[in-house]
């Protein structure tokens, strides 16, 4: 606009007067943009955007109601124990084989504990490593379940006659109440159902 009226008053000086020239017009006129929607597209527009709500709904009970009439509930633990039975019997086993070392270490009345203490050790050990192998073969290990079973109750009860006497309280006590838990595990662990089968193999 302003080289349009530069341009005026540049031809004005060189013109006689009387005369004048036009007044300058656009050319090339800007296109005005209708920001008016088509009513087709609109109405479309709209009924989608009323219906994705109800759509991703339906969707989402449809896919409920198809898993749910399936009956295929992903639950690895039905039927068994919350926890592998040599989750319990490998740590128990260490616990075991270094208090043997302890009471050997100690002498006197406690040393006689340590022969056992190092046996139930060794049996629990062998036992978690059998039913570790049957479990990753998709195999039963209640019979090495039981065996660990065994064992721990029966150190538990020996523990139990030292700590009675008054041997080495500080650790026969303790070793009674670990042992036992273990037997009571062990026992579950049968009644349960056995050890939870590994994921994708049910």
């Amino acid at each position: 606009m302003l080289t349009h009226k530069c341009s005026a008053r540049l031809h004005a000086r060189t013109l006689p007067q009387g005369l004048a020239l036009p007044t300058p017009r656009c050319v090339f006129p800007c296109p005005q943009v209708s920001q008016q929607r088509s009513p087709l597209v609109s109405s479309r527009e709209d009924q989608h955007i009323a219906e994705a709500p109800c759509s991703s709904a339906a969707r989402r009970v449809h896919t409920a109601a198809s898993s749910s009439s399936s009956g295929q509930v992903d639950d690895s633990h039905a039927g068994r124990a919350f926890l592998h039975d040599f989750c319990m019997t490998i740590p128990y086993s260490a616990v075991a084989l270094a208090g043997a070392a302890v009471m050997w270490f100690l002498g006197g009345a406690i040393q006689a504990l340590a022969p056992t203490t190092a046996a139930v050790g060794v049996a629990t050990i062998v036992t978690s490593i059998l039913s570790l192998k049957n479990w990753k073969q998709g195999k039963e290990a209640t019979p090495f379940t039981f065996l660990a079973a065994g064992a721990s109750g029966y150190l538990s009860y020996a523990a139990y006659l030292k700590a009675a006497a008054g041997s080495t309280t500080w650790l026969t006590w303790p070793l009674t109440a670990l042992s036992a838990a273990l037997c009571l595990f062990c026992l579950y662990n049968i009644m349960a159902g056995g050890n939870p089968p590994r994921k994708g193999s049910h």
